[in-house]
């Protein structure tokens, strides 16, 4: 395995992704994942942030767009560094998981994949802890019990654009 921690690797580009990904929970303690068309495993809902795009405007739109809800995203629960790899040609990224809220059996049962998303979104799944393993990567495993357990104690942190909470002067 390669050293992540040799600076030599650190330079492969200058561009930094940032990814808003959104954590929904339901009443019985599922997390609801997406099955998206180009990738063999589950993640969580969201996806890139543009460059100057405030995070929790990224993360509301990108659940727009996968699940056709209309949500304001104003914290965080966790942000995971994933490392440069030189060998995929990937820029070093910042996972920031976003709290996304409870949702009761029946909201979650009512939600569906809308007509628009299915060409980038297989299917969804409310998915227990207990059965992660089955869905995701062990890193994304540990991502999403990591800002599970956040959510639960109250860890909330709030999303802040040039210092100030996110606005709809600031979100565009």
């Amino acid at each position: 395995m390669a050293n992540t921690m040799d600076p030599s690797r650190w330079r492969i580009e200058t561009r930094r992704r940032v990814e808003a990904l959104v954590l929904f929970r339901s009443e019985s303690g599922k997390v609801l994942l997406v099955k998206p068309s180009f990738r063999p495993d589950w993640l969580l809902p969201g996806g890139e942030a543009r460059a100057g795009e405030p995070i929790g405007y990224a993360a509301a739109c990108e659940v727009a767009e996968e699940l056709g809800l209309q949500v304001r995203i104003t914290h965080a629960l966790a942000v995971d560094r994933v490392a440069a790899n030189p060998d995929m040609r990937h820029a070093e990224s910042l996972n920031v998981v976003c709290d996304g809220g409870s949702m009761t059996e029946a909201e979650a049962g009512a939600l569906s994949l809308p007509v628009r998303a299915s060409c980038v979104i297989e299917a969804l799944a409310w998915v227990s802890l207990k059965d992660l393993p089955d869905y995701v990567e062990p890193f994304m495993e540990y991502r999403i019990r990591s800002a599970f357990a956040g959510a639960m104690v109250g860890i909330r942190l709030p999303l802040l654009y040039n210092g100030e909470p996110l606005s709809v002067e600031n979100a565009a």
